[in-house]
């Protein structure tokens, strides 16, 4: 039977993102292997995660009141719901760092014999640009005239929001679940990871205290 009251859309290329038009028409020019497939798939994989947990998050978000309830109340709260929003928080950038290995995966066969290219790292795929340690592309190759300014976006993210994005998510998946506060007067939420490290030292061995603070969503509607 049949479910007539259920409309399911399962082939709009015009609302498709260029990812997800490239995964469904590859093919010549481009080696359609299956590297490039699976680098394809599972940007797209976890692109779709981060916003079904985006979504969780927003819905999420009306629970906090609860904890600044409890601890209006009693002058105490557990912050359960705060600590499970930063922990949600934590896992999208996860997230957005995975769907950054699908990408160097697709790069990797679209450019493979390329100086420099490599599907081993995210940090060498952004550095490497931003140090100009890549090859020429064979003036032959089918994506020729896309290399130089995709290597010219890859050295910008490495200035701009890579290395941010790298050691939140290197420093939340090794340790502990980072904490969230909402503004009550504009109700927004500020996520803050702190760790203590070497950072400076000096011939006392000092260390300093170092705070990584990512502002990150969205306000009570």
């Amino acid at each position: 039977m049949v479910n007539t009251e259920t409309f399911i859309t399962s082939f709009a290329p015009d609302i498709w993102t260029f990812a997800h038009k490239f995964q469904q028409f590859v093919g010549a020019p481009f080696r359609a292997d299956s590297i490039l497939r699976a680098g394809i798939a599972s940007m797209l994989a976890h692109q779709e995660k981060y916003i079904l947990l985006g979504t969780i998050a927003n819905q999420f978000e009306a629970t906090l009141i609860e904890d600044e309830a409890e601890l209006d109340a009693t002058g105490f709260t557990a912050a359960t719901r705060t600590r499970a929003f930063a922990a949600l928080t934590e896992t999208m950038v996860a997230e957005l760092y995975a769907e950054l290995g699908g990408f160097r995966k697709a790069l990797f066969s679209i450019f493979k014999g390329v100086e420099g290219i490599q599907d081993s790292s995210n940090q060498a795929l952004f550095k490497r640009a931003a140090q100009r340690s890549y090859g020429a592309v064979p003036a032959d190759h089918v994506a020729t005239e896309i290399f130089p300014e995709l290597i010219v976006r890859l050295a910008m993210a490495y200035e701009e929001w890579f290395p941010l994005l790298s050691q939140v998510r290197t420093d939340t998946t090794h340790g502990k679940t980072g904490t969230c506060h909402r503004n009550r007067r504009t109700g927004v939420i500020s996520y803050h990871y702190a760790k203590r490290r070497p950072l400076l030292s000096d011939d006392r061995g000092c260390n300093q205290l170092v705070k990584l603070n990512v502002r990150i969503c969205a306000r009570t509607h």
